[in-house]
């Protein structure tokens, strides 16, 4: 399989294992992009680290370390990290990349299904839906998010660009030009995001790139986070204040936190 796969390793390698899983249905080229500070230049928690090594002797998957600048924002590192594993990934020969989050899990049949399509209609980019998640993993945001996560891209000379414009709402680090861009429809590939499914959700608050839109409402995220029950609304950060419904699911790939 010509496709490479990079994880974005930062604070959530509880949730690792079970994308990887699914993700060694598709291939068994994955590298777990690891960093010992984080993107706003604090400490990493060493248990995250610890998890990386396990994880890479279990599943025989590599680790390649990135180093944050100082110079730059937070969501610039993250970019730089994403075209590192890019730049990687072509000198060592490959023809597809995509870049992947430790919270991010696909259905590897579904996964595998659309890589081919992918291929096969010789699309150079491509998204698709996202299910998101809320402190447990059977508790999902209803309606959906009118979001879309990147998923594969052809390796040629293009990079990720922040300030580059795109036809759908997706993670600004991971725009890259679409030329021919693939919109998978629900029935085709679906990306379950249990972004606030966490053993420690402050963690998450405090070093993810775009805490800066948040900063001063952490405290209060984290509150309602840990006094949440049944399927009250979720609360999280975002530019303005993000209140969500939820809805009871089952549990897709038997995660335990």
């Amino acid at each position: 399989m010509n496709l490479a796969v990079y994880y974005n390793c930062a604070t959530c390698s509880e949730l690792l294992e079970y994308s990887i899983i699914e993700m060694l249905k598709v291939t068994k080229h994955i590298v777990l992009h690891f960093q010992k500070k984080t993107n706003i230049q604090t400490q990493a928690n060493p248990r995250h680290l610890n998890k990386y090594l396990k994880l890479a002797r279990k599943y025989r998957v590599q680790l390649f370390e990135f180093w944050p600048d100082g110079n730059k924002t937070p969501k610039g590192n993250e970019t730089q990290k994403r075209n590192i594993g890019l730049k990687q990934a072509q000198m060592q020969g490959f023809g597809y990349f995509m870049s992947i989050d430790e919270d991010e899990i696909y259905d590897g049949e579904e996964l595998l299904q659309a890589f081919n399509t992918f291929v096969d209609h010789n699309w150079d980019s491509s998204v698709c839906r996202l299910l998101t998640y809320y402190k447990k993993p059977t508790l999902q945001v209803t309606p959906p998010e009118d979001y879309y996560t990147s998923v594969f891209y052809k390796c040629d000379s293009r990079i990720f660009q922040e300030g580059m414009k795109f036809p759908v709402k997706v993670d600004p680090a991971r725009k890259m030009r679409p030329d021919r861009l693939k919109i998978f429809d629900w029935n085709e590939l679906t990306m379950h995001h249990y972004s606030y499914v966490r053993k420690d959700i402050r963690e998450k608050l405090e070093t993810q790139s775009a805490s800066v839109n948040f900063k001063d409402r952490i405290d209060n995220i984290v509150n309602h986070y840990n006094k949440h029950k049944n399927t009250n609304p979720a609360y999280w950060g975002g530019k303005q204040e993000k209140h969500f419904d939820l809805k009871e699911v089952k549990n897709h790939f038997n995660i335990k936190i």
